[in-house]
């Protein structure tokens, strides 16, 4: 036991922070649970990599690769920057660049530790996390079987990383670590490897995560035969296939029977079809519909890809700024659906990270970016007959899987997913080189350390900000307005005006004082409306809020905007509706009206409203006294008008022909 323990203080504390504590950190007191956490957490360790760099007495220096490495970098991050000026809000634009500088400084400070990275305990360690998350999503799942009773994979199994398709990539980016214990001569090293690394395969199997199972499919059709080509031997050691051949052989016979025998391919199957439908579908047409066979995600990222490439072509070298993707990719149409129609989801990415380069950053951050991977993925190539060329193999690997999951998901802007690929990086970046290492000047680790502790002063105010949204939106749902506003108040800081969803704390704030009383609420929405301008939501309580004043014409062109954007969102046509009736446009409101698709009893007095003056006008208008008695009984007569709407509806009639066609036959 002793042994043991002293086995583990040898541990770099590096090491243990980054798999045993890194992935682990979570709170469920900010709306995304781990993001803000983990982003603060990988800025001060960041630091404290920096901090030590900069103590340190010899001479810090890299070789040739990391220099060159770290140039494309810097070309990444100024390119970046030619679209400053379309930044429509500067905290979020801030907020983006420091999520791609933050890794590159972590890529910098490691390497240049990299003699206290443990490397030689990484196999084990991944391992650990594999079996750890595997763990926690199968206690996830018995919870829900056990208390619930239901057996559903969806998105609130996600151990610690905010939703399952979080946790399938993050495992595919440990298998790497974790497989290169196979080739140690360690026996407990290598079978621990051998365990996590099938315990990771199981757990990417259950979570049905199509990408994680493309990435698995694409790496063993080509990568396993690549590997054997190159090296000339057999993956697993003899000794270690004697003794693990039946627990492998339950593993592959497992998984055949989940694929054909509980299901696990109608995900896969469904997906493949619905891709083959969208390919042909015309979205223009698609999004003035409510069509529940749209409620999937292979529709939401055809829809999203749609968008991003018309946001890209607007201006396709720089794009159209830093962060502005979540506030502008409205504007092209969102629908086909009704949790899209609604206006209830909102999207932080494109699940494309290429797309979201060339909408924000345009095609020379496109350019830049592949430049650095493919300089790094060759230095890989270069490398894979050295002596630790198994090693190079499974990152470069590991790298095309991170390149893989960016087509489908946004790896790139969760930080742990984004610092196993600078572990990568660096494992390549600082394999041996016989050109002479270039000297690092002691004014640049402190400019790195300046500007890493910068970092961690912007993401504790932005996880502050979010902490107090999170509480003001628990206020807001027990209708505590007062103590929102209070919380509101708290959330707002030089770094931090904007919520997850894209959502103004203005518009919060707004929201809070129209149920206060207060009338400052068209205050509060018009400088939401500066941050976010095609926010479905805003630019309702806008036209709403001018209705109030009586303004019809300002409110009226405030809900066809929204329409222009979401042609089937209910409360708009309401809201227009009422505008136009208070207008006298009795014809408009009622096809708008129509078109909200009355449910509430709200909806139902305002179309009898809308439904009974029409009647009333129809009798105002004509001289027959017969006529005019019947259309005065119906227009006091809520189950006629109601009956006699549906019908116009469905023989496709004008409401006011019905009407006296009905009155002429009765008489």
């Amino acid at each position: 036991m002793k042994e043991q323990f002293e086995e583990i203080k040898k541990i770099p504390a590096f090491a243990i922070f980054f798999f045993l504590i890194f992935p682990f950190l979570f709170s469920p007191y900010f709306q995304d649970e781990d993001l803000y956490v983990k982003n603060l957490a990988f800025s001060v360790f960041t630091s404290i990599l920096a901090f030590v760099s900069l103590k340190k007495k010899e001479a810090m220096t890299l070789n040739r690769s990391s220099a060159n490495s770290m140039l494309l970098f810097l070309l990444l991050l100024g390119s970046m920057l030619f679209s400053y000026s379309r930044i429509i809000n500067t905290d979020e634009g801030l907020a983006t660049l420091l999520q791609i500088l933050m890794p590159v400084l972590f890529l910098f400070v490691s390497i240049q530790n990299r003699s206290r990275l443990g490397v030689q305990n990484w196999a084990a360690l991944s391992s650990y996390t594999i079996i750890l998350l595997s763990v926690m999503v199968i206690a996830q799942i018995l919870y829900r079987i056990v208390f619930l009773g239901i057996f559903v994979v969806d998105f609130s199994i996600r151990a610690t990383l905010s939703n399952k398709n979080f946790v399938s990539e993050v495992i595919i980016l440990l298998l790497p670590f974790s497989l290169s214990g196979v080739f140690s001569e360690e026996k407990t090293k290598n079978r621990l490897s051998v365990f996590g690394s099938i315990a990771g395969l199981v757990t990417i199997l259950v979570l049905q995560s199509v990408s994680a199972w493309l990435v698995i499919v694409i790496s063993t059709a080509l990568f396993l035969p690549l590997y054997l080509r190159l090296f000339n031997e057999k993956l697993i050691q003899p000794a270690v296939w004697k003794k693990w051949k039946l627990f492998i052989g339950a593993f592959v016979f497992f998984a055949v029977v989940l694929f054909y025998f509980t299901g696990f391919l109608k995900p896969v199957n469904k997906k493949i079809e619905s891709t083959a439908h969208y390919f042909n579908t015309d979205f223009n047409e698609m999004i003035s519909k409510n069509d529940s066979s749209n409620v999937n995600s292979v529709y939401e990222r055809f829809l999203l890809w749609r968008n991003s490439i018309k946001l890209g072509k607007e201006y396709p070298l720089t794009g159209v700024g830093l962060s502005n993707w979540k506030f502008l990719y409205p504007k092209y149409g969102i629908g086909g659906a009704y949790h899209l129609n609604s206006g209830a989801m909102h999207f932080e990415h494109p699940h494309n990270e290429f797309l979201l380069f060339f909408s924000e950053t345009g095609l020379i951050s496109i350019i830049t970016f592949l430049l650095v991977l493919i300089y790094i993925l060759m230095t890989a190539v270069k490398r894979f007959k050295n002596a630790d060329g198994k090693m190079m193999y499974l990152m470069f690997c590991g790298i095309i899987s991170f390149i893989i999951l960016s087509q489908f998901s946004y790896p790139l802007h969760r930080p742990y997913a984004t610092s196993l690929l600078m572990l990568m990086f660096a494992v390549i970046l600082t394999g041996r080189e016989t050109k002479k290492e270039i000297r690092i000047p002691k004014w640049l680790n402190l400019l790195i350390l300046l500007i890493s502790l910068f970092v961690v002063r912007v993401q504790f105010a932005r996880a502050v900000g979010n902490y107090h949204i999170s509480s003001a939106l628990h206020d807001q749902a027990i209708n505590r307005f007062p103590k929102m506003l209070q919380d509101l108040r708290k959330a707002e800081n030089d770094y931090y005006s904007i919520d997850n969803t894209g959502t103004p704390i203005n518009w919060y704030k707004g929201f809070a004082h129209y149920y206060t009383g207060s009338d400052s609420s068209l205050y509060y929405f018009k400088l939401a409306e500066d941050q976010n301008p095609f926010h479905l939501q805003i630019l309702s309580d806008i036209g709403a809020s001018y209705e109030n004043l009586g303004d019809h014409a300002k409110a009226m062109a405030y809900f066809n905007k929204v329409i222009s954007i979401t042609p089937l969102f209910p409360s708009a046509h309401l809201n227009l509706a009422i505008a136009q009736y208070n207008l006298g446009s009795l014809d408009s409101a009622l096809m708008n009206i129509n078109q909200s698709h009355v449910g509430s009893e709200y909806e139902r007095k305002v179309l009898i409203t809308i439904l009974s003056s029409m009647a009333k006008q129809i009798s105002d208008s004509i001289s027959d006294k017969n006529l005019k008695g019947c259309l005065d009984r119906f227009s006091q007569n809520d189950s006629i008008l109601i009956k006699s709407n549906k019908l116009a509806l469905k023989d496709k009639l004008q409401f006011r022909q019905l009407l006296l066609k009905k009155c002429s036959e009765m008489n």
